[in-house]
């Protein structure tokens, strides 16, 4: 259930990214949109499409906040794995 809803909330930065660029109209199409912010949020993915004068520096921008989202989810993945296991050794082997 964690890495489900951590894959969750990857897909809703991706859509937020998606309706970030529709709503200032920089990308007019959302299903464009949605593959731009797919193929940029943790690499500078290749996309055909030319962006317009003054926002040249947004795939990386969304790449960098991709990047920085699995980073912190990892990290939150493996301290909550952590404290299971430490709370199942506690369970396991009770104080006499």
């Amino acid at each position: 259930m964690c890495a489900q809803l951590l894959a969750l909330s990857q897909l809703a930065a991706i859509g937020i990214w998606a309706f970030s660029l529709v709503l200032i109209g920089i990308i007019p199409s959302w299903e464009v949109a949605m593959f731009f912010s797919a193929s940029s949020y943790t690499t500078l993915g290749y996309f055909p499409a030319t962006m317009p004068e003054g926002w040249h520096m947004i795939p990386a921008f969304i790449a960098f906040s991709g990047l920085f989202s699995f980073a912190w989810a990892a990290s939150s993945t493996m301290a909550m794995i952590g404290i299971l296991n430490t709370a199942l050794d506690a369970k396991s082997h009770p104080p006499k």
